[in-house]
């Protein structure tokens, strides 16, 4: 099965931090016997990001996409993906909680940066809504698209916990 891998950060692109997350996915895939056909990186521009996305229709039949899943300005993967896919935005009631929670664990105080983090593309299911690292899939024309954190760490343990389990049930 073909699928492909995006990653997404300026930080990448411009040689600052290495992109273990492409190297590490690509890697799994492999080894468990899917095939990746193009690896992407672009920064944290929406022309280029929607762009990259809307390319994969092609020739995939899964997406493994990285980065931009925080609270941050330059976090505005949701909301690309969204424009790019035709889908409103929607604040997810899971995602919010869990949030929440979170930051009352730490002692913080919930900002509207934190809370945009739970707006979510329609049709997006979250990967593991009871863990403490959190990602979210979503289909179109029969191309599976899974977005996960930009941390390596984070994106590595729903990768290998959720993501290449199900790609291999599926195919």
């Amino acid at each position: 099965m073909k699928g492909e891998i995006i990653t997404i950060g300026n930080e990448l692109i411009s040689g600052r931090t290495p992109d273990l997350n492409s190297w590490y996915a690509a890697g799994k895939l492999t080894a468990s016997g899917l095939s990746v056909t193009r690896v992407t990186s672009v920064g944290d521009d929406e022309e280029m990001v929607s762009h990259a996305l809307k390319t994969v229709f092609e020739s995939s039949r899964f997406v493994i996409v990285t980065g931009g899943l925080g609270s941050t300005d330059d976090d505005m993967t949701c909301r690309i993906v969204a424009n790019a896919l035709d889908r409103p935005l929607y604040s997810d009631h899971q995602m919010l909680e869990k949030i929440k929670a979170h930051v009352k664990a730490r002692g913080a105080e919930m900002t509207p940066p934190l809370q945009k983090m739970a707006l979510l593309p329609e049709g997006s299911k979250m990967i593991n809504p009871s863990g403490d690292t959190c990602g979210f899939l979503l289909a179109k024309k029969d191309v599976r698209f899974y977005f996960l954190p930009g941390v390596p760490e984070q994106m590595r343990h729903l990768m290998d916990k959720f993501v290449l389990p199900e790609l291999l049930r599926l195919y």
